[in-house]
């Protein structure tokens, strides 16, 4: 789970630079493969964002210090390396650029305390996650009225964090084989990929678990799935759940389809009430769908003969808050127990952050995959899998993460 920090393109090699008065220096801060956030301050507490990419910094013979501190992390002396690692679900990195006209003022310092002028700092939060803040929405099939997402709720949720893609194979391998070491009973191997880059497929809904179970520990989070008192590792049983822990875990069908809508309650898709090819990977109804705008089958840039046709995460436009590939690609796995009559339920008995039906049962999955017809994508489109995967067509289920809050 874990990815390089860099700097300019290149990983950083020393934490120091000494600037011309004459060359203006442009930093250029950004992580590899993780959405990120530039934002500058001049008194370190209080924070403006502005553009991501090139940010001019004008000095005059003055030293900056860039530091970059992971989550739970130590603040590496003045003359360290910047070589740390950011977890790639869900690690939180800033970037501290100070300036300081004696540079022996920075040993044994942390970011923030020196008393120098000039003094700007610049930071980057590089999540991989989306904040989807506490609001409302109509949950539920505003266009079609399937008979399993109606009546319409309007639902109430609580602020969290959902992960900006589909889990990847390589992020799959890199948590799994950590798992496995901890004497969780998950491993790479479980877990299929058509690359690194595409998504994990194959996994049982246990199996998701476990893996967020096991990044929890690894990141020093609080798990949220529990057997008892005991954190969640082997088997195939049903989990109680904490969600007020700060670990990973994923989504709720609410929250999920909250953050897949983008903030926008009256669509089919996150984009609008259409869908072609180039929206999203999925199989045309070759016409048979009014509002499928392509024809043929499965996606042409992603059928090469060799199911399944899922295509690298964020190959396709992003949604209102970020998120990529809701619509297609991949099944992904939430939290929930399928009940077709629970929208009903909900509606006589409505309440703030739905969790759905008490265990045990289907599980639900959400977001249609790289194999489904234009009607399986749709945002509200309800469905579910066997938790352990048995009987299921395996190498369509996959999944993204949810956070109740961050760090």
């Amino acid at each position: 789970c874990m990815k390089s920090f860099y700097l300019s393109g290149r990983l950083c090699a020393a934490a120091t630079f000494l600037l011309s008065s004459l060359v203006p220096f442009s930093l250029s801060l950004y992580a590899s493969d993780v959405e990120v956030v530039l934002e500058k301050s001049t008194n370190g507490s209080t924070w403006t964002e502005i553009s991501p990419g090139l940010q001019p910094v004008d000095a005059l013979t003055t030293w900056y210090r860039v530091t970059v501190v992971p989550s739970g992390g130590s603040d590496p002396s003045a003359s360290s390396p910047i070589t740390v690692d950011m977890p790639a679900i869900g690690g939180h990195v800033e970037v501290l650029l100070q300036s300081s006209t004696d540079l022996q003022g920075w040993s044994g310092k942390t970011p923030g305390t020196i008393s120098v002028s000039p003094r700007e700092f610049y930071r980057v939060v590089a999540t991989g996650f989306a904040e989807i803040a506490s609001g409302s929405f109509y949950l539920g099939d505003v266009s079609d009225s399937s008979s399993d997402a109606v009546p319409i709720n309007f639902v109430t949720l609580s602020t969290y964090y959902i992960q900006l893609t589909e889990v990847t194979k390589a992020e799959w391998d890199d948590g799994a084989a950590w798992a496995a070491a901890n004497d969780y009973d998950i491993s790479p191997s479980g877990g299929g990929g058509k690359d690194s880059d595409h998504p994990v497929h194959s996994v049982s809904w246990y199996e998701a678990v476990k893996f967020a179970n096991a990044c929890s520990q690894r990141a020093g989070l609080t798990p949220v799935y529990k057997i008892g008192t005991e954190i969640y590792k082997t088997g195939d049983v049903d989990p109680e759940i904490d969600y007020s822990a700060n670990g990973y875990r994923l989504p709720t069908e609410a929250e999920w389809e909250r953050a897949a809508r983008g903030d926008e309650d009256l669509f089919r898709f996150p984009w609008g009430n259409r869908i072609s090819h180039d929206d999203a990977n999925y199989r045309s109804s070759n016409g048979s769908v009014s509002y499928d705008d392509s024809t043929g089958s499965y996606h042409p840039d992603w059928n090469d003969g060799t199911t399944p046709y899922t295509s690298p995460v964020g190959t396709f436009v992003k949604n209102g808050f970020g998120l990529y590939d809701v619509t297609g690609n991949i099944l992904e796995w939430c939290a929930d127990i399928y009940l077709d009559s629970y929208y009903n339920e909900l509606f006589l008995n409505p309440v703030q952050d739905p969790k759905g039906p008490n265990p045990p049962g289907p599980r639900v999955v959400r977001g249609g995959s790289w194999a489904q017809l234009p009607q399986e994508n749709c945002v509200a489109r309800r469905t579910f899998g066997i938790p352990t995967l048995v009987s299921e067509v395996t190498n369509r289920f996959g999944f993204r993460l949810v956070r109740s809050s961050l760090p």
